[in-house]
């Protein structure tokens, strides 16, 4: 399992490397500048890893995590899970200093290049869509490069010649259906989803009252909403056990790889509580 929620990237390099543990040789990523198109690719055939991958992202996994997880996915050596996609950062910026020895200008942020999955499309704007969604704050809140004031298009490449080795594409719709399933009867979640709906409502509010009395009881609603997000936000628990237990997305995404495993195995398998 990679857990790469609200992980906002870092080296392209490493993104490579650490796509190739899990693939034979091939493109990982495409990248288009104003100059020329050119690919990054992992030379070693060798694979570290053969066995069922998942990767958990969220609307703050961003730039070279996009890069891995859109690598996994296109290759179907991962399922993708957590919000409905990432951030959609997939664009390269540069600043150029403005200033010289007399005045100080400032800078400019030129975008200078842009990043493509191998299967073609840009993971600027759209992400990465999960195989499985699983419920989130994020997605109710305004986070994402959309949200971002002149963020550039979407836009798709010719693909690059890769072969789709993974085996995910066949147990998917029932590692799906076993997921919906298990959360529909599972108490947390229910509980979880509907604090979730009610901070989409809050979210949506455009009005707000004036009576005082009704501010009281919203300031007091608010309160405790804020208190129950932080009992389910597993990156403000301390305690280690506390933080496990409250981290639902980790717990079900563990669910959902025992699930896989039994299935390749052809045995029940034995689900994390």
């Amino acid at each position: 399992m990679l857990d790469l929620r609200s992980n906002g990237g870092g080296s392209l390099n490493d993104a490579v490397t650490m796509t190739g543990l899990f693939i034979e040789s091939g493109p990982v990523v495409q990248i288009k500048s104003q100059r020329q198109m050119h690919t990054l690719s992992d030379p070693n055939p060798d694979v570290t890893y053969t066995g069922p991958v998942v990767v958990l992202v969220n609307r703050l996994s961003a730039s070279a995590s996009e890069i891995l997880a859109a690598a996994l996915q296109d290759y179907g050596r991962a399922i993708i899970i957590g919000d409905v996609r990432t951030h959609g950062k997939g664009t390269v910026q540069t600043l150029v200093n403005l200033s010289n020895a007399a005045t100080n200008m400032g800078s400019l942020k030129v975008t200078t290049a842009s990043f493509y999955r191998i299967a073609g499309g840009s993971t600027q704007m759209k992400g990465v869509e999960s195989d499985i969604v699983l419920p989130s704050p994020l997605d109710s809140m305004e986070v994402g490069e959309e949200q971002l004031p002149h963020a550039m298009p979407w836009t798709q490449v010719e693909p690059a010649f890769f072969d789709r080795t993974g085996s995910r594409d066949e147990v998917l719709p029932l590692l799906r259906q076993r997921s919906e399933e298990r959360r529909s009867q599972d108490a947390r979640y229910s509980a979880y989803t509907n604090l979730l709906t009610r901070l989409a409502e809050r979210q949506q509010s455009t009005a707000i009252t004036l009576n005082y009395e009704e501010r009281l009881k919203l300031a007091h609603s608010e309160k405790e909403l804020q208190k129950q997000l932080e009992e389910n936000d597993p990156d403000k628990t301390q305690d280690a056990d506390k933080k496990k237990n409250n981290d639902l997305v980790m717990l079900e995404s563990l669910n959902i790889l025992s699930d896989w495993v039994s299935l390749i195995e052809n045995k029940p398998a034995t689900a994390e509580r």
